[in-house]
């Protein structure tokens, strides 16, 4: 950088980098003020070869003119810089402005590493200070830098100005002997005291005279301080050194207003808090405004190390792997202070630019309420910089690309207005002036040609901001929300409710005293009173209001965290019917939401529910959720939580009217097997970091039942197999504590078995039945390929074969798998005599309705004429028939049965029958799945229950469903008759 005394250039001379051949706007003059304020500036120069150089280079730069001229107008606080130090502006404006704040910035570091003492690095902080505003302002006025590149140009000067400031105190507390510093050198390594930068400085968005918010940590069990040095009082007055350092006003004016009230309970606790202390106040009573505040935090001076570790720690209190519906809640809280205090008023003279309405702060809590609801479970929304989190909430889908674009055009408007205030008098302001000249007057600071320009810009910008807010926090505006915690019969009956009287006692019994223990914590209580008045209106806009407030009855004793989950239904009426549309409809989601309330996050990423439920995208989806997992046990657990969403969602699909019950029969068999590969991949490299592997080795898991059809309901289990092959010269697995063979294969499935179906806090993946291999529930639960094939070749009943229609490889290791399904085909494919084949299956029939019955209409699977007469119909055509029809063999019963058809083996029209048949009751059972829960199964003798599930399948009435159903079972048992004699 050059000084004034050698040789700056004059105009011609200039790089095109430099700050003045790069101006490119400047702010309008004063109206009504003398148009050339440069002319007695430049005369005031006592320098004449300075006053000179600036002439220079300023009249032929028009630009240039206006902006020296706009700022000598408006901003008494600039004016003083340049008239006191009018080199300063000189070297500014020849230098390219980003080497020029590296310049001022390596000059402080300098003089401050060589200070002596306090009175020597004070005046190099304040100097460089100074020199950084007026840089940064002509960069910013001259629309030189966008609104990033200033706010991190204020942040970069801050961060060096605030780590040289800790530095000198701790070399200081290093020479007098009462701190031993590891590395003299670099003060901050391994010093055990951290400044940690929060707010708009943790997130480099520092405004122009703004206060930089820090919280001082200190590590006793790291710092080395001299006998008799108390550790506390030390850091103690070194934090409020470092403060001093910045904040004194000296006649060279001050570096950083410095505010350290962001630390845990800042009323009772020392300026530097001990690390165990503040780890323990997060862990322990930390506020859900604190979560959202450390979402900007990052380590700026010290032991940087320390800092970052400590916020590693933190993350789990910031980012919670579900949705707290609190932390919003907070946030909401301070929106709706904002709205409150400031009010409607649409005046623009006299408007908080910051907490008025539409302001900074609206713009900015609604992207942080966005951070909260997905950053959780996505890293990439984790980020401290407004504008950079808008932008990847809209590429992540969470944001309208429209809002977004709204939000940071508003953002950027509003935070230069808040320059522009600020840089008048270098004042921590956010008041726009009153009307007349001063609003005049700051409109042409601010680039407008008047204030009326001005004000209708400004009201466009903040309608935007307010608008978008409200939608970020639920549309919701001050005291809308219900209270009522009582209902009369009347009011019930108005709403719809059959039996208002039992809905009435229901709704006492959860508010009244005795309270329920659900309800005896007073956080609950508050929760469930604001809540209910809202409920209660989502339980009547329901189909069956009686069914939904009584299964929310039998519910209410078993919520695992009812605080959470009245928090999360109070936020958000889409939730909320749709809770109660579960308990309606679907009391099995609805119980599973009970028990985990997070389910309901699934709702708040709307595409969730768009996304294909396939094996591999389910598997994509799962394994990205295991990226945050440090252990074996820790993937697992994430693993269940993502499986029970995929799980949860699928019904919700359903319920929704957006899979049918084939699809999600589908849908839940991809949750499934996605979640079985999976656990295999996460038990498998447990297994192997203890045992190794056995060379040449494979595996594969088969599934069989209805996970092998594709058709899984919301409760099926998995129906297993576990095969493995081995080279002829396998030997103990390689690892450091080796195993045989086959007791590494069957120490593995065991521990697979119990990853999938061992109950745990997190619960459980599925029940787990392996009765259907060749042993039973007896034998080795892991079988050697040879094994298994030779069993079905040889040995196996024809029952056993009408399993393995059901049967495919699903899990393992690829080449395996292909190998199994050769195999399972050529066994199917094998010639049979059929009048055997058909005389097996009916005494399998008869077996299963002397064991479960087969006179039940309410049973659709075994029941005459049910599903299973359905299934045994496919199963013996393809059993029959597939040596000369390999067609017949596919695990779709449905394709199956047209395939018979299609070879001649089944009339066409009783394929289609019984393919009819089959999709109505499929989709009924999977509606009974859903509607039955342990405490409560679905009673078929409810008329309400029938109506309503005629009514979403389309038909007239309960009756007319009943007489449908009937008339299938009739057809199908004619059809049985003539197939299997």
């Amino acid at each position: 950088m050059k000084s004034a005394s050698s040789g700056t250039p004059y105009a011609a001379e200039l790089s095109s980098e430099a700050l003045i051949a790069r101006i490119a706007a400047a702010p309008r003059a004063r109206t009504g003020r003398r148009k050339d304020a440069v002319k007695p500036f430049i005369e005031a120069i006592e320098n004449s070869d300075l006053a000179a150089r600036l002439a220079g280079i300023l009249r032929p730069t028009p630009k240039a003119l206006r902006l020296v001229t706009a700022i000598l107008d408006h901003s008494p606080f600039l004016s003083r810089v340049v008239t006191t130090h009018p080199h300063w502006l000189l070297e500014a404006l020849v230098d390219q402005p980003e080497r020029h704040l590296e310049g001022l910035i390596e000059e402080m570091t300098r003089a401050g590493a060589h200070a002596a003492d306090d009175t020597a690095i004070m005046p190099a902080l304040r100097h460089a200070r100074r020199r950084a505003a007026l840089l940064v302002a002509l960069a910013d006025l001259g629309g030189i830098w966008s609104l990033d590149e200033v706010t991190e140009a204020l942040t970069r000067f801050a961060d060096h100005a605030v780590a040289l400031a800790t530095e000198h105190v701790l070399r200081d507390a290093h020479r007098s002997g009462r701190l031993v510093l590891p590395d003299p050198n670099h003060p901050g390594r391994g010093s055990g005291f951290v400044l940690i930068a929060m707010g708009k400085h943790g997130a480099r968005e520092l405004n122009y005279s703004s206060d930089i918010d820090l919280i001082a940590l200190h590590d006793p069990a790291t710092a080395s301080v001299a006998e008799g040095v108390e550790v506390d009082a030390l850091f103690a007055r070194l934090t409020q050194r470092v403060v001093r350092l910045l904040q004194s006003r000296t006649d060279d004016d001050y570096v950083l207003r410095v505010d350290l009230r962001l630390r845990p309970d800042p009323s009772s606790t020392p300026p530097c808090v001990p690390l165990a202390a503040a780890y323990q106040y997060y862990e322990t009573i930390g506020q859900n405004w604190e979560r959202a505040a450390f979402i900007k935090a990052r380590p700026v001076a010290g032991d940087l190390e320390m800092g970052r570790r400590f916020l590693a720690e933190l993350t789990p209190f910031v980012w919670r792997r579900h949705l707290d519906f609190q932390a919003v809640a907070a946030l909401r809280g301070l929106w709706l202070d904002v709205r409150t205090v400031h009010g409607d008023d649409e005046a623009i003279s006299g408007r908080n630019v910051k907490l008025g309405p539409g302001g900074i702060r609206e713009c900015e809590l609604a992207t942080q309420a966005l951070q909260l609801v997905f950053g959780g479970r996505d890293a990439r929304l984790r980020g401290p910089r407004t504008l950079s989190m808008l932008k990847a909430l809209a590429e992540a889908g969470h944001l309208p690309k429209e809002a977004r674009k709204r939000l940071s055009e508003a953002y950027r408007f509003l935070r230069t207005i808040e320059h522009r205030l600020q840089m008048r008098n270098d004042e921590q302001t956010q008041i726009l002036p009153q009307q007349g000249a001063d609003l005049e007057d700051f409109a042409r600071w601010s680039g407008f040609a008047s204030a009326a320009a001005f004000e209708k810009e400004f009201a466009a910008r903040t309608s935007q901001v307010r608008l978008e807010a409200q939608k970020a926090f639920g549309g919701s505006e001050v005291g809308s929300r219900s209270s009522s915690t009582s209902f009369t019969k009347k009011e019930l009956a108005a709403k719809g409710f059959r039996r208002p009287a039992e809905a009435s006692r229901l709704i006492v019994g959860w508010t009244a005293p005795p309270e329920r223990p659900t309800a005896r914590s007073i956080k609950v209580r508050d929760a469930l009173s604001a809540l209910l008045g809202d409920l209660i209106e989502s339980f009547a806009a329901t189909d069956d209001p009686d069914a939904a407030i009584a299964t929310f009855d039998r519910s209410f004793e078993r919520i695992a965290a009812p605080a959470e989950l009245f928090s999360i239904l109070g936020e958000s009426e889409r939730l909320r019917r749709l809770f109660a549309a579960m308990l309606g409809s679907a009391p099995r989601l609805a119980e599973a939401i009970v028990q985990r309330p997070h389910l309901l996050d699934v709702f708040i990423d709307v595409r969730s529910l768009s996304e294909p439920q396939v094996p591999r995208r389910v598997a994509s989806r799962l394994a990205a959720r295991l990226a945050a997992g440090t252990s074996h046990e820790e993937a697992l657990d994430l693993l269940r939580d993502a499986g029970r969403e995929e799980w949860f969602m699928a019904g919700a699909r359903f319920l929704g009217g957006g899979l049918d019950g084939a699809h999600l029969g589908a849908a839940y068999t991809a949750v499934a097997e996605a979640s079985l590969q999976v656990a295999l991949d996460i038990t498998r490299q447990a297994f192997a970091a203890e045992h190794g592997t056995v060379n040449g080795s494979r595996l594969a898991a088969i599934a069989l039942g209805r996970l092998g059809a594709s058709e899984m309901t919301a409760t099926s289990d998995l129906d297993l197999i576990i095969v493995y092959d081995l080279p002829d010269n396998a030997a103990a697995s390689d690892g450091h504590r080796p195993l045989d063979p086959v007791l590494y294969f069957s120490r593995l499935t065991h521990r697979l078995i119990t990853a999938i179906s061992a109950p745990t806090s997190h619960g459980r993946l599925y029940d787990i039945d392996m009765r259907l291999r060749p042993s039973g529930g007896k034998g080795p639960v892991a079988l050697p390929l040879a094994a298994f094939v030779n069993y079905q070749e040889k040995e196996a009943e024809t029952w056993e074969h009408l399993a393995l229609t059901r049967a495919r490889p699903v899990a393992g290791d690829a080449d395996l798998c292909r190998v199994v399904a050769s195999a399972i085909r050529r066994v199917l494919s094998r010639r049979r005599d059929p009048a055997r084949v058909a005389g097996d299956v009916r005494e399998m029939r008869q077996l299963l309705a002397s064991e479960k019955g087969e006179n039940d209409a309410a049973d659709l699977k075994n029941m005459r004429g049910g599903l299973v007469d359905i299934d045994f119909c496919a199963q013996f055509l393809m059993l029959a028939n597939a040596a000369n029809q390999r067609s017949l063999l596919t695990h779709s019963v449905e394709a199956s049965l047209m395939q018979a058809a299609a070879q001649g083996l089944l009339a066409k029209v009783e394929a289609r029958a019984l393919v009819s048949a089959r999709a109505l009751f499929s989709e009924l059972l999977q509606r009974e799945r859903l509607r039955s829960t342990e405490a409560s199964p679905t009673n078929w003798n409810d008329a309400s229950i029938v109506r309503n599930i005629a009514r979403d399948l389309g038909m007239a009435s309960g009756t007319a469903l009943a007489r449908k159903v009937e008339a299938l079972r009739a057809e199908v048992q004619g059809i049985y008759q003539r197939v299997l004699g």
